[in-house]
């Protein structure tokens, strides 16, 4: 039976809320006392909610343009435990009210004359060796732009993030429009951030990795669109050395490199899996899709197709169950036109007829997630928008299912249903600090129950939400966050009075 690499599990394991013991508030047009301990009072610039926050805080930001600061080495740093949320519109309660989409937060490093790159910011994010970072660190609903790293060493790569040995979350955010001798949008040196529902447009590296250039690292990259980048030389969307990106439900359109790579390009000992994506439009001198060096990329249930000049240049590449133009060996690969809806607007889904539909790996391992955008019945499609990763993995509004269970760590809650109230026990391999965090079936947060150091314990629900009103009838999920990374979850039933 064929391994699914590090998105897939890490997804059901990891990229969960964060717990919050305290809120700061961001908006750049708040007139208040400016503690930010309050919409009205919130803080008007990023960088002092960032210095403040503690483990297990989150950031609240206001729609907007925030710059990292004055000078060319200033940026803005995530850390460890803390959650960073854009798309607010000011005066939320909630997590699920704010609206990236109506409510752009913008994190620029255009601080001097506008629209001159050349007194830009190095990096809009840089975090060097030693920050600490891991998956606790997130960043969720920004737009990241404006970011030009010209200058030697580190300032030369990363114009909208640059990470150095550490693993940041980020979700749902936007990198565009940044530019870097390597790594226009973001590089990561040893570093192994997660990326869910990210989008690389327009960024530009004068050597490799237009969108992200990655050396060194295992990043995983779960249904991001690299579009319109590009680079001078290698790597138009994303350049790999020494490195194994993993990528699932991945899309590269229209990037461009001016020598190897149009989307992506594998120079010595890379090793990156694609699962599920789809490379098309991209272009460069010799692979148009996928360029290799001494690499060695794996490919299953993808789609490469319309790329110039090939789609394929050099060896190395294991590709299974792809629809590859001009054909490729391996089992189960096609050469036929993937007939996606419509190519001109960029919308890549398969038609009714493609034949990629119910065409990719048959191990149940790869089956489509949900349907749709899944188009079949009988196994996974081929291309970006099948595969076990094609419905939109939950970001940071709550939880549509609890997470499973984690290594060392249990839950019940007694009784199940409940009427008065019900204990939920749980149980960690060592003392920890713990919260656990009540959901309705919409996902919708409810009540932040227990914050203490504890090992075995319980905390006692008693049906109420956090404004103290009883919670009706129906079925609440619960989940439990440990510092340590441990994570249990389940369902309680409340029962009608």
């Amino acid at each position: 039976m064929n391994v699914l690499r590090v998105c897939l599990p890490l997804s059901l394991g990891f990229f969960v809320p964060i717990v919050s013991s305290e809120t700061i508030f961001v908006d750049i047009t708040a007139t208040g006392a400016g503690t930010g301990a309050s919409w009205v009072d919130a803080y008007t610039d990023l960088q002092p909610a960032l210095a403040r926050a503690n483990p297990f805080d989150e950031i609240w930001v206001a729609d907007g343009i925030y710059t990292p600061g004055a000078e060319r080495e200033s940026a803005f740093a995530m850390a460890p435990g803390v959650a960073v949320y854009g798309g607010f519109a000011g005066g939320e309660t909630q997590l699920e009210e704010r609206d990236p989409a109506a409510h752009p937060a913008i994190l620029s490093g255009d601080i001097g004359q506008e629209e001159d790159p050349a007194d830009n910011c190095f990096h809009v994010f840089h975090h060097p060796s030693g920050s600490g970072l891991d998956s606790t660190a997130l960043l969720d609903g920004f737009t990241v732009t404006g970011g030009t790293a010209d200058g030697y060493g580190s300032d030369g790569a990363g114009g909208g993030m640059c990470n150095s040995n550490c693993a940041p979350r980020i979700i749902n955010t936007a990198f565009v429009d940044n530019a870097a001798i390597v790594g226009g949008g973001v590089y990561a040196s040893g570093s192994n951030g997660r990326f869910i529902d990210v989008v690389f447009a327009g960024n530009r590296a004068d050597l490799g990795g237009g969108g992200v250039g990655n050396e060194g690292g295992n990043p995983c990259f779960a249904q991001c669109e690299f579009r319109d980048n590009s680079a001078g030389s290698y790597g138009g969307g994303l350049s790999n050395d020494l490195a194994s990106a993993d990528l699932v439900g991945c899309r590269f359109v229209r990037n461009h490199a001016g020598d190897a790579g149009g989307a992506i390009s594998n120079y010595t000992y890379a090793e990156p899996h694609l699962i599920n994506c789809t490379l098309t439009e991209n272009s460069a001198t010799l692979g148009g899709a996928i360029w290799n060096g001494y690499a060695f990329p794996v490919l299953r249930n993808c789609i490469l197709w319309g790329n110039v000049p090939e789609e394929i240049y050099g060896e190395g590449t294991a590709a299974t169950y792809s629809d590859i133009q001009g054909g490729y060996p391996g089992e189960g690969n096609i050469a036929l036109d993937p007939a996606f809806v419509d190519p001109e607007t960029g919308d890549l889904r398969l038609r009714a007829d493609s034949p990629c539909i119910d065409a990719g790996d048959p191990d149940p391992a790869y089956d489509d997630g949900c349907r749709p955008p899944g188009r079949g019945g009988a196994r996974c499609d081929m291309g970006g928008y099948g595969g076990p990763e094609n419905c939109r993995l939950l970001s940071s509004a709550g939880a549509a299912d609890p997470p499973p269970t984690a290594a060392g760590a249990a839950t019940r809650a007694q009784p199940n249903p409940f009427d008065g109230e019900t204990v939920i026990g749980f149980n960690l391999p060592v003392p920890t600090l713990v919260r656990i965090v009540i959901f309705d079936a919409a996902g919708r947060r409810v009540r932040e129950l227990s914050s203490s150091l504890r090992a075995p314990g319980t905390v006692r629900w008693d049906g109420r939400d956090a404004r103290g009103h009883r919670v009706s009838a129906g079925t609440y999920l619960y989940q439990l966050r440990a510092s340590g990374g441990s994570l249990a979850g389940g369902r309680v039933m409340r029962a009608p009075q």
